[in-house]
Order: structure tokens, then sequence, then C-alpha cells
């Protein structure tokens, strides 16, 4: 069982880093956060593509870091241990100092924005 867990992660952690990596480099905002589900979007657009990348960090318990920001590097960290005793992602842009933890991460690409 541990072992599809793991599997699971690491197709998980690569495919969030192909999408992070297509969107490197354009401009990422804190989008909006929903206290009812729990879930902060970080948006990404670019003015070199059309469309956007959504990043949504699911259970978040720490985010440090602007709210806007030109350039990102957005890179994924794997297993970083939370609050409750589980491990869960960290996404980080160190040349800005951005920083947000959560239990989970999911990836939307070209999506109309938020209403």
């Amino acid at each position: 069982m541990a072992n599809k867990r793991e599997e699971y992660r690491e197709k998980h952690l690569k495919s969030l880093s192909t999408f992070l990596n297509r969107w490197n480099g354009g401009n990422a905002k804190l989008w909006e956060y929903r206290a009812a589900h729990s879930t902060m979007t970080v948006q990404i657009t670019s003015k070199n593509k059309l469309g956007n990348l959504y990043l949504s960090c699911l259970g978040p318990e720490h985010i440090q870091g602007p709210v806007f920001w030109e350039n990102c590097h957005l890179e994924v960290i794997d297993n970083i241990p939370l609050e409750d005793g589980e491990t869960g992602y960290m996404v980080i842009d160190r040349a800005v100092g951005f920083e947000i933890r959560a239990e989970q991460l999911e990836v939307a690409e070209n999506c109309k924005p938020f209403e």
C-alpha cells in the first residue's frame, strides 16, 4: 500500500513540476482564498502565451511572500512535515521569498478566471 502511495506522489510531483516549468517566467498572483474549502489559488499568466495556470493549494497552513510578482520561478518540494503530523507540499519561489505549505496541490491549465 505504501508503494502505491509513493508511486502516486512521484507521478503527481512530476506532473506538477512539468506544468510549473511550462509557466515559469510568467506573472504570479495570489488569486483567491476560499475558506469554506480551505484552498489558496495562485494564478500564473504570461505576456508570451495565451491562457493561464491555476495552482490550487488545498489545506494551506503557511503563506509567506508577495501577492503578485513577475518572472516567477515556482518549485514544488514534496514530503514537507505539516502541523498535523502528516506530510504535504511546499511551493517556493526563492528569488522573491514566496512560500506556501499545503496538504495537497492541484493544477489546471487555461481556465476561465474565477467570477
